[in-house]
């Protein structure tokens, strides 16, 4: 979850990289691809069954830096969602590198372009838009984006990455730090929206008061 500094992904990750640095230092390559192999499918495994703190969450959405936090969060996680890299060297690192970075700005760039106004706040609702841009982004470039890319995109607003456990949650704080999310991320959210879970959008104008 993106309020939290350590999860099982990144234990995942930092055990599947000691493996394949011991595997290239020994003679059995076909290990070395076994692992590389391991790496992109564990991102399903390691998705997150509980939303983010909503007060941790919203704690971090009221900080100015919200959308480079984000941005850090995916390119931290992003290696699971597309594998390990292949080689040791330092072309091989700055390729993989620019991959990523691509990756994860081709994720955000999809969330504002092809999430269109959003005026519900169902976590189905919510789950399903993001499916739909990583599903388009997984189409054009399995090479930049796989299974994880819907889950790291929940997580960051701070929804379960799971889909499953995404669509049943009605947790309004939670629900409502997943509009705010999305918003500081470029989309537009209608009032509807919040009005959807009881709550009124804090951007929208109050109406004046009448005279007497």
């Amino acid at each position: 979850m993106i309020t939290e500094r350590m999860n099982p992904r990144l234990t995942m990750l930092n055990w599947l990289q000691g493996l394949k640095r011991a595997a290239q230092s020994g003679p059995d390559e076909y290990l070395e691809d076994k692992i590389l192999e391991m790496s992109e499918p564990m991102m399903a495994m390691t998705a997150s069954s509980e939303a983010a703190d909503p007060i941790k969450m919203r704690a971090l959405l009221e900080r100015d830096d919200f959308s480079a936090t984000a941005r850090k969060y995916l390119i931290k996680n992003w290696p699971l969602n597309i594998g390990l890299r292949e080689g040791s060297s330092e072309l091989d690192k700055a390729r993989y590198d620019e991959k990523i970075l691509k990756g994860v700005n081709q994720a955000l760039a999809g969330i504002w372009f092809e999430t269109g106004p959003v005026t519900e706040a169902s976590g189905k609702a919510l789950s399903d838009r993001i499916d739909a841009v990583a599903e388009k982004l997984t189409e054009d470039d399995r090479d930049l984006h796989g299974e994880g890319t819907g889950i790291l995109l929940r997580e960051v607003i701070g929804l379960p990455g799971d889909a499953y456990v995404c669509a049943l949650i009605q947790d309004e704080d939670v629900l409502e730090n997943a509009l705010l999310g999305l918003r500081q991320l470029g989309v537009q959210i209608e009032p509807s929206a919040f009005e959807d879970i009881g709550r009124e959008d804090p951007e929208a104008e109050a109406e004046p008061e009448l005279g007497i």
